[in-house]
């Protein structure tokens, strides 16, 4: 008699998990992708369904807990509809002088807005969805949101290119909330009953 066979669950059809700052798996710099196979290209689908989902422009696999050097943007150029792109093992071979400076947000940064300023424009080689070597220019938003997330790739965050004042705004922010909320959670347990005379 044969014996069942044991179902082993498969991690890359279990749900993606957005991993939030300050995981110190976003701080590591993501090991290149050796194969561009069908497992690769399930894990690019399934981020471009994340980036869809959550309404975002793109998406490092180092964001969902995964090694490798693999990036998903969405971002359409001019009024075109979104376009997706997927990037393995990117890396910018030439960045313009010209520099622009323009809101970021993270997936991983949830709620935080800051001013970064990068190349408007960029060239960037990279494997593509099927595994071929390609270039790709790009200028604004997109070169953009190339940037931030080959700065995941390398386990940087776009916090780290605040400037200074920004940075202390945003811990004096950060203190000023947990300042209030202790004072909530204080005022909540001093209630004490009246006195009656």
């Amino acid at each position: 008699m044969n014996s069942p066979s044991v179902l082993t669950p498969n991690p890359l059809l279990e749900p993606l998990l957005v991993i939030a700052a300050p995981n110190p798996r976003l701080r590591v710099k993501s090991s290149p992708v050796l194969l561009v196979d069908d497992d690769c290209r399930l894990l690019m689908d399934r981020m471009l369904d994340l980036v869809r989902a959550q309404n975002a422009l793109g998406l490092a696999a180092v964001q969902i807990g995964a090694d490798k050097r693999v990036v998903v943007v969405n971002v359409g150029v001019g009024d075109q509809a979104p376009v997706p792109r997927f990037l393995v093992n990117p890396e910018i071979i030439r960045r313009s002088r010209q520099r622009v400076i323009s809101e970021e947000s993270c997936l991983s940064i949830p709620g935080y807005v800051g001013l970064i300023q990068r190349s408007n424009e960029v060239t960037v080689r990279f494997l593509d969805y099927h595994g071929r070597p390609a270039d790709l220019q790009a200028s604004g938003l997109l070169a953009v949101c190339i940037q931030h997330e080959i700065d995941h790739l390398d386990g940087r965050l776009f916090t780290d290119h605040l400037s200074l004042t920004q940075r202390l705004s945003r811990r004096w922010e950060e203190f000023r909330f947990r300042r209030d909320a202790r004072q909530s959670q204080a005022g909540h347990r001093q209630k004490r009953a009246p006195v009656i005379n």
